[in-house]
C-alpha cells in the first residue's frame, strides 16, 4: 500500500518531506534534493511506517534566503 503526495513548486528550492505519527513524533523524514519549479510528486509506503494515520509535511526551502513554505495532510494505511 502506498500514497501518492503531490505538490507543486512556484520557484526551485530544497524539498523535504516529514512524517509524524498521531502523537505528534516525526517517525520519518526524507530530503527530495533541490528541485526546479513546476507540479512534483513524491511517494508514501506503508512499508515505511506501518498501518495507522499519519500527517505529513513537505517543506520547500527557499535558495535565495526567504521564508521557508510547507505544505502538509494526512494519511492512512490500513493493515
Amino acid at each position: 500500500e502506498s500514497a501518492l503526495l503531490r505538490y507543486s513548486l512556484a520557484a526551485p528550492g530544497r524539498v523535504w518531506l516529514e512524517v509524524y505519527d498521531l502523537g505528534g513524533r516525526r517517525v520519518a523524514s526524507r530530503d527530495l534534493g533541490v528541485q526546479s519549479p513546476g507540479a512534483r510528486q513524491a511517494w508514501l509506503t506503508r512499508d515505511d511506517l506501518g498501518p495507522g494515520m499519519y500527517f505529513y509535511r513537505i517543506g520547500i526551502e527557499d535558495p535565495a534566503g526567504g521564508a521557508p513554505q510547507a505544505m502538509g495532510g494526512k494519511v492512512v494505511f490500513l493493515k
